[in-house]
């Protein structure tokens, strides 16, 4: 799907500022909606990984956005695909979608881009603990 409709896309190596310029500008252009994983890989327990600015910090102030944040959980457990394919009859995911917000807007200063981002970890950990919590058994604790 990316390559078919030529979605712009991250390298999550390519953090220097001539990269995220180019981002910044492809992102801006672009005719479709994109996509970020700012939370980058999960953790051995599925929590959120540490959050990657750097794109979102690019891509946010080159032109208004309305964002929807996606938050899944129960899949991290069969991520790789010897799991997946032992275990996909016992997968019990859910996923939560909140949105849509609105972005910092364009030109938005670095500050008001750093609170929206803020913003949206800490929203989207909180829907992790909701998702979490509601698959806990009757009584049982975190």
């Amino acid at each position: 799907m990316v390559r078919l409709y030529q979605y712009p896309t991250v390298n999550p190596r390519a953090t220097g500022p001539a990269e995220l310029a180019e981002l910044a500008e492809d992102t801006a252009a672009s005719p479709v909606p994109i996509v970020i994983y700012p939370e980058g890989t999960r953790t051995r327990d599925g929590s959120l990984g540490r959050f990657k600015r750097s794109g979102l910090r690019a891509v946010l102030p080159a032109r208004d956005w309305r964002v929807w944040l996606v938050v899944a959980d129960g899949y991290w457990e069969c991520a790789k695909l010897a799991d997946f394919r032992k275990n996909v009859s016992d997968i019990q995911g859910s996923v939560r979608v909140v949105g849509p917000l609105e972005g910092p807007g364009a030109g938005a200063s670095r500050q008001e881009v750093d609170e929206f981002i803020r913003s949206v970890e800490s929203q989207m950990g909180g829907l992790l603990g909701d998702l979490r919590a509601e698959r806990l058994p009757s009584g049982a604790g975190p």
